[in-house]
């Protein structure tokens, strides 16, 4: 009987331990459905609009989010409107004083949430009218960059009732407003027939003008006539190249001054204040990438002196120089052949600085057999701190290239140490070749852009009888651009809104190409203007 007891007992003991364990409640689905509207007072398309209060009820607790990136009116208002959240209640009070006989939008875009898990009503549009009828054309299209043709969002597309834009969007607000959605698609509803200018904007400062040096712009050469519903329009964003010239940076090390243009160097002059700081001079050039004047002086000791620069884009500045004596600071080698070098690139030496003089005596170049071999060595020109290997190379062979003291001397006539490479050469096997036929019918100068992975440019080239060729490439995907190079400059040109010039028209190849290795592809690329 006592064990009968104890069993119950343990019975109970487990039942009440289970029923004291907490337990986290698993929930039910998120939320995801987004607020709906019961009612709006006034209705939807009301007529006769007398900017009373607009009031609407939701079916649960709403909040706004980021209401003034999000609402845009139509045409603009001068005064933002009020908005008043009050439990499912959306209050608007309209400040301004409305036009007569115009049909009127308030697009909230995404801005209306509801209040536990954010879930927005898209797109929510309220439209009424202060005349008798509802404006109903539409006017649709897509904004991509004019160069890299990608689609261009958040960007305002605005309408003037006027057959010529002139200076209008640098001082008067738009008739129409709508902004591109994140494909560059934008839509202008609720217009009214008439003529129209059409622009675009990035407006940076949401004034709805064009007030700013880095808002990109777009615009339609002529005015369209609307009567009915369009589609399929197209315009091409651009910024303006309004960036003047000058010096970002200026970099000092002994002997050698750099100054660093924030922009490509088109041409460039430069004299000294005090002429007799010129015979200090040993040389000058201009960098690879034409961003830097790059400067080489000889002097006995620090000395100062100022120089004045004038580029082509109408810069004219004084510059403080400021050098020392180099100290026999010994000449280094900075880019030598390695590995397999391209057969057919020039085996070249970098050096630190610019050379004067090259003693081929103290060179020797040799096959991996130790065999002597007979080469000519140059001082390049263009780059003097490069001096050019003139041999016949094998591409199945590997050579040593040594070069002892004294061999390479500088402006300077300062030297290096003991050098020594090796090195082979790969053949035209390693690479394929890409042969480019464009239909074209434009006679103006077209120029080819062969792209790498990231949409950097390799290699440009101008057409030649709408044919170009590109040898030599490594095994991998390519991509292609072609310029419509209207003012014969060989490169892209922004447009100027001011003088209503277009950017110059690109094209880019759809799809990727793909060069194999000893393989030529040949391609014909019809463009579709």
């Amino acid at each position: 009987m006592r064990k009968a007891a104890l069993r119950i007992f343990g019975v109970f003991a487990l039942f009440f331990y289970a029923c004291a364990q907490q337990v986290a409640p698993t929930g039910g689905t998120r939320d995801e459905t987004p607020p709906e509207i019961l009612t709006i007072q006034p209705p939807q398309e009301q007529l006769n609009y007398q900017a009373e209060p607009i009031e609407i009820e939701f079916d649960e607790f709403i909040s706004l989010k980021q209401l003034n990136q999000q609402l845009l009116t139509s045409p603009p208002l001068k005064y933002d409107l009020e908005t008043t959240v009050k439990g499912k209640t959306l209050r608007i009070e309209i400040q301004d004083t409305l036009k007569a006989n115009t049909t009127y939008v308030l697009n909230f875009g995404d801005a209306i949430v509801d209040y536990r898990e954010s879930n927005p009503l898209k797109d929510f549009q309220y439209v009424f009218s202060t005349g008798n009828v509802i404006d109903t054309l539409q006017l649709n299209g897509r904004l991509v960059d004019a160069f890299t043709k990608e689609v261009v969002k958040d960007a305002l597309v605005v309408l003037y009732d006027t057959s010529n834009l002139d200076s209008l969007p640098y001082k008067q607000i738009p008739k129409y407003v709508s902004r591109t959605n994140e494909d560059g698609s934008f839509k202008l509803r609720n217009l009214k027939e008439g003529t129209y200018s059409v622009f675009s904007l990035s407006d940076e400062n949401t004034n709805y003008l064009f007030d700013k040096p880095d808002e990109k712009v777009a615009f339609l050469d002529s005015a369209i006539r609307l009567n009915s519903k369009m589609d399929s329009l197209r315009l091409y964003s651009f910024l303006e190249d309004r960036e003047q010239q000058f010096v970002k940076s200026q970099k000092e090390s002994a002997a050698l001054n750099v100054l660093v243009f924030n922009r490509k160097i088109d041409s460039l002059t430069f004299s000294f204040v005090e002429k007799a700081d010129s015979t200090y001079l040993l040389h000058h050039e201009i960098s690879k990438g034409r961003d830097s004047l790059l400067l080489w002086f000889e002097v006995d000791s620090a000395y100062k002196s100022d120089m004045i620069l004038a580029t082509s884009f109408g810069y004219v500045d004084t510059i403080g120089l400021k050098f020392d004596t180099l100290d026999n600071r010994t000449l280094k080698l900075i880019g030598k052949p390695e590995g397999k070098h391209p057969y057919y690139k020039a085996v070249q030496l970098n050096f630190s600085r610019p050379l004067k003089t090259i003693t081929d005596s103290l060179i020797q170049l040799r096959k991996a057999d130790s065999t002597l071999l007979a080469a000519d060595y140059e001082i390049d020109s263009l780059r003097p701190q490069q001096v050019i290997v003139k041999h016949e190379f094998e591409t199945d062979s590997t050579y040593m290239l040594q070069l002892l003291p004294g061999a390479v001397n500088d402006l300077f006539g300062t030297s290096h140490d003991t050098l020594s490479m090796q090195f082979g050469l790969n053949s035209a096997k390693s690479y394929g070749n890409l042969y480019l036929t464009v239909n074209y019918t434009d006679s103006i100068p077209l120029l080819i852009q062969l792209l790498g992975r990231d949409q950097n440019v390799l290699r440009q080239l101008q057409l030649q009888d709408n044919k170009a060729s590109f040898s030599n490439l490594k095994a991998g995907a390519y991509g292609l651009k072609l310029i419509v190079d209207e003012n014969r400059n060989q490169q892209w040109d922004t447009g100027d809104f001011s003088k209503k010039r277009q950017a110059e028209k690109v094209f880019i190849y759809e799809g990727k190409i793909t060069i194999r290795a000893n393989w030529d592809q040949e391609i014909e690329w019809v463009i579709k203007k």
